[in-house]
């Protein structure tokens, strides 16, 4: 979107920034007034200095304004010297600016520093004329009313699409969480069981002994999926057979996370040779989120010992 008058915005700019390099704040506002209308002209604009222009009131004329320069036929430009600008500078500006029938104005002051302030008050002269004539016009029209209703129903409803479209993308921000949760959830398991698994090889390796029974050997990990009641479990032991090994530990999968392999029913057992580290049987694990089965991770123990996922 283009800004209103831009190519003439444009140029009052770079003349107030040419003057400001030559001039500074040494000089009075009125030869800063009469080289700006030089430079103004120079780069192809018409200006008229000191020219009245009416103030409206609710559509009455109700004053004069004399503005110091009127760029185009279309913008009106106050112009200060002074330290700096006021508050009663910019508020005075404004409501000339709004009572009278130019779009754009600026307000420019060549003080300790040069500041430039542009104003665009056509939209809201429309806004106020709008609502004034609605209701000098309107308000003892039958017809008013209902227009008001109409107008009033037309918002609540936007209001009511606006929050269902929140109400919306709330749930889908949701859902995107729950989501990200679950899936990192999987892979946080995943890993986990690569970990058991690479810890039972390496102590079976190096032939670590537990505390219990005191001599090394064979080292496990077996993996259970009870019949449907939702424990599935897996266990580090030492030994070389699970029904008469050593448990080491014990670890519960996710409340959300289940085993597809083994099948509900079912379980299975790695286990690897001393010194070798080799598993007695090429073994294949895989879990899956229980919200969604096709969010699944799947672990590889090969003949030749190598763990991946």
């Amino acid at each position: 979107m283009s800004l209103l008058y831009e190519k003439e915005s444009y140029e009052i700019r770079g003349a107030c920034f040419w003057i400001w390099k030559e001039f500074g704040s040494a000089f009075k506002e009125s030869i800063i007034d009469k080289a700006l209308t030089e430079e103004l002209l120079r780069r192809g604009l018409k200006v008229e200095n000191q020219k009245r222009i009416d103030i409206f009131y609710q559509s009455k004329k109700v004053g004069t304004y004399i503005p110091d320069k009127i760029v185009n036929d279309s913008i009106l430009i106050e112009l200060k010297a002074k330290p700096f600008l006021t508050k009663s500078d910019y508020l005075q500006f404004q409501r000339y600016l709004k009572g009278s029938n130019y779009k754009l104005g600026f307000l420019i002051n060549f003080g300790n520093k040069l500041t430039i302030k542009r104003y665009v008050y056509d939209k809201i002269r429309k806004d106020q004329r709008q609502i004034r004539d609605l209701l000098n016009g309107s308000a003892r029209d039958p017809r008013f009313t209902k227009e008001i209703r109409e107008r009033s129903a037309f918002t609540l409803m936007e209001l009511l699409i606006i929050i269902g479209i929140f109400a919306i993308l709330a749930g889908i921000g949701f859902i995107s969480i729950v989501n990200y949760k679950q899936n990192q959830d999987l892979t946080s398991t995943t890993q986990e069981i690569v970990e058991v698994l690479r810890n039972a090889q390496n102590r079976s390796l190096s032939q670590e002994a537990t505390s219990t029974t005191g001599t090394g050997g064979s080292w496990g990990v077996h993996f259970e999926n009870p019949n449907g009641d939702g424990n599935d479990f897996y266990e580090l032991f030492q030994g070389s057979n699970y029904n008469n090994g050593t448990i080491v530990s014990k670890s519960n999968l996710p409340s959300n996370i289940q085993f597809d392999i083994p099948a509900s029913g079912s379980s299975s057992t790695v286990i690897f040779s001393p010194i070798t580290g080799l598993p007695d049987t090429a073994t294949t694990i895989k879990i899956s989120l229980i919200s969604s089965p096709t969010s699944s991770s799947t672990i590889t123990i090969n003949a030749n010992g190598k763990i991946q996922y």
